[in-house]
């Protein structure tokens, strides 16, 4: 269990130092439109790291690659997707929506996991259908020169020998066509969030339902003048405060924006 924690320690210590500058420097000036994709194809290129194993393969040529490059793209993806979900929310409400997005990670981690398990199993059954007979040939010739028949122990070591390697081979071409098949899903997904359409801002509107889109310009003072302004268009608007020149009379008062608008 510690060395198998160990191993996953650069994934983890890539995602830190990628998710503080993504936060504070990538997000404010990419958007999350900028951003999500680009973590997307970070993360493709992390799965087609891991595609390229082979029985041959070692930790340093293409684990701990592919870890530390995985760690980047969740670094670039999880701030900006958290940020965009609880985006807009109420204050009393951050707390729920975070939760619901962990909840949605959690649910779909899930379904990402089953979905590999099968492509895996099913693909590793498939190389062992495939490459039986060939396995048999080896094994034939291997008994030819050694003299052995499959009963013998010499012959049986044989035949284990080669199950054992074409059982190694299966597993690691599952995981890499596995893998090679999240690469092409994320590269799908990078390439449709880089190209849907820029959402507008919702329009703003007061108690009484009235289209805030709708006033006229510039947009009317807060107080008594206020009142006028919303159904007197072509005039100017007027000074706020009860003291002041009536709604026909133009004032040279300067105008300010207010954080209420209301007719």
């Amino acid at each position: 269990p510690f060395k198998s924690g160990v191993v996953f320690l650069p994934m983890v210590l890539a995602l830190i130092a990628t998710a503080i500058p993504a936060g504070r420097i990538i997000v404010p000036r990419l958007g999350a439109r900028g951003t999500l994709p680009l973590g997307l194809a970070v993360l493709t290129g992390s799965f087609l790291i891991f595609s390229r194993m082979t029985t041959e393969s070692t930790y340093e040529h293409v684990a701990l690659p592919g870890l530390i490059v995985f760690g980047m793209g969740l670094g670039l993806t999880m701030p900006v997707t958290f940020n965009s979900g609880t985006r807009g929310v109420d204050a009393k409400r951050t707390g729920l929506a975070s939760a619901i997005l962990s909840a949605a990670q959690q649910i779909g981690g899930s379904f990402g996991v089953a979905l590999m398990t099968s492509y895996a199993t099913q693909h590793a059954q498939d190389y062992v259908t495939d490459h039986a007979a060939q396995v048999r040939a080896e094994a034939m010739e291997a008994m030819m020169r050694a003299q052995a028949l499959p009963q013998s122990p010499a012959g049986k070591q044989i035949i284990e020998t080669l199950k054992a390697q074409l059982v190694d081979r299966a597993q690691i071409e599952a995981y890499s066509g596995g893998f090679s098949m999240m690469a092409w899903i994320l590269a799908g997904a990078a390439t449709e969030t880089s190209c849907l359409p820029r959402s507008r801002a919702p329009t703003p509107r007061s108690s009484s339902g009235w289209d805030a889109s709708a006033r006229p310009w510039p947009p009317p003072w807060t107080g008594w003048g206020a009142r006028c302004w919303p159904w007197r268009p072509i005039l100017r608007p007027c000074a706020s405060g009860p003291a002041a020149s009536p709604w026909w009379r133009p004032t040279p008062r300067t105008w300010r924006p207010s954080s209420s608008w209301a007719p």
